[in-house]
């Protein structure tokens, strides 16, 4: 998820790309180039069936799809412009797989491309951490803390806030808009930023106007009342 609100891919992969890059220009090195003498033997010794550095390189070739580049020299690829495709085609598979990763249900609304998100842009620390862990469900709501109390996970429907009498599930959307513990601070927030209150709009749809606002001024202080919230339960428990 944080890979995808920084809309960076990991450093492994900025790895592979200067691996590949690095074997694309030794191939067309000369053949009296001491890296390229040195290549050709670690072919033929791949070729034997040793592992090798080229050895790594074949394999990446297979997995990345770019099997082509080894039997045509002269074939060109954007290999970055590949393999961020490849990652960015995975990222999406991973949020839109609900039954392999029930943490990522929030993250799901609030996520629609990978990019940068504007929040990471925001000076205030703790408002960016604030919101930072709300959006990647790292906190102690109960929708979360039910996952890990023992010996059974609490049922999702049964981890209920306990903040406040709504009898409903203490979720990222509940926390945010919902909840009464926080309403005072709540009230003052949506004042001070002047949020939409058109009739039409449902507590989802202020949760993602919050959350994925662009107005640095606006993200601030949504992530303060977050992170105030956030202490008010600490100190509470």
């Amino acid at each position: 998820m944080l890979y995808g609100d920084l809309g960076r891919i990991p450093i492994y992969y900025e790895a592979i790309i200067k691996a590949l890059k690095y074997w694309v220009r030794i191939r067309k090195l000369p053949e009296t180039h001491l890296a390229k003498i040195t290549y050709m033997s670690l072919l033929k010794l791949h070729e034997l069936g040793y592992k090798t550095w080229v050895t790594d390189i074949w394999n990446l070739l297979r997995e990345f799809k770019l099997v082509d580049l080894w039997h045509d020299q002269e074939l060109y690829i954007d290999i970055k412009a590949h393999i961020y495709m490849i990652y960015q085609t995975n990222w999406v598979a991973t949020l839109l797989n609900h039954d392999l990763y029930p943490i990522m249900r929030t993250y799901r609304l609030i996520k629609t491309d990978f990019i940068l998100e504007p929040y990471m842009r925001i000076k205030d620390y703790q408002a960016r951490k604030a919101i930072t862990k709300l959006r990647m469900s790292s906190h102690d709501l109960f929708i979360e803390k039910g996952r890990h109390t023992k010996p059974l996970k609490t049922p999702v429907e049964q981890r209920i806030c306990r903040y406040c009498n709504r009898n409903e599930v203490e979720d990222e959307v509940h926390f945010l808009i919902r909840c009464d513990y926080y309403e005072g601070a709540r009230n003052k927030l949506l004042r001070d930023i002047e949020a939409p209150t058109e009739s039409g709009w449902t507590d989802v749809d202020l949760f993602l106007w919050l959350l994925n606002n662009r107005c640095p001024d606006i993200l601030t202080k949504v992530g303060k009342f977050i992170w105030s919230g956030f202490k008010l339960r600490t100190n509470v428990v």
